[in-house]
């Protein structure tokens, strides 16, 4: 089966506690590109021809952007947060990526950061748009999503996984 553009689903979590308690989708983008920015560490041992690059980690992120409209909940949340210039661990917030299932195509698994940062960058008034990039940080914790659609999305972590 074909997955779309509308399978992969970005949420982030606008509620005042960071608890996973209002996940609003990134909706009005036009941009979706996330990037898995693979860290390596290449070595060029004297016994081999060429040099050998291991994966040492990784530092996904996500550029995203919002359309200018003071109705779209997360352009009002993303406005008010822009305006706070916030740094260090004021830019923590939760964000799951809803991503389609194999099996069924339907956009119920997930991933949870539960501290990526949200960066600010361009507040365009010609396109208008709200350019940000989302710093997956750390651990990422696979899911289930629930309530897509609606005002009660919520993300319960696998079994055997502390959300």
């Amino acid at each position: 089966m074909q997955l779309t553009r509308d399978k992969f689903v970005p949420l982030i979590d606008v509620s005042e506690q960071k608890n996973l308690s209002k996940l609003v989708r990134i909706d009005k983008s036009t941009k979706f590109e996330l990037s898995f920015n693979a860290q390596t560490d290449t070595k060029g041992y004297i016994c081999d021809k060429n040099d050998s690059t291991e994966v040492t980690g990784y530092q996904p992120e996500l550029p995203e952007e919002i359309i200018l409209d003071n109705t779209n909940p997360l352009f009002k949340f993303m406005f008010e947060y822009a305006k706070k210039f916030p740094i260090g661990t004021a830019c923590n917030v939760p964000v799951v990526l809803g991503i389609p299932s194999m099996t069924t195509g339907a956009t119920t698994d997930a991933i949870l950061w539960q501290e990526a940062s949200i960066i600010i960058d361009t507040l365009n008034t010609v396109d208008g748009t709200l350019s940000f990039k989302i710093g997956l940080n750390g651990t990422p914790k696979m899911g289930t999503l629930t309530g897509l659609g609606t005002d009660n999305v919520k993300f319960s972590p696998a079994s055997g996984v502390a959300a």
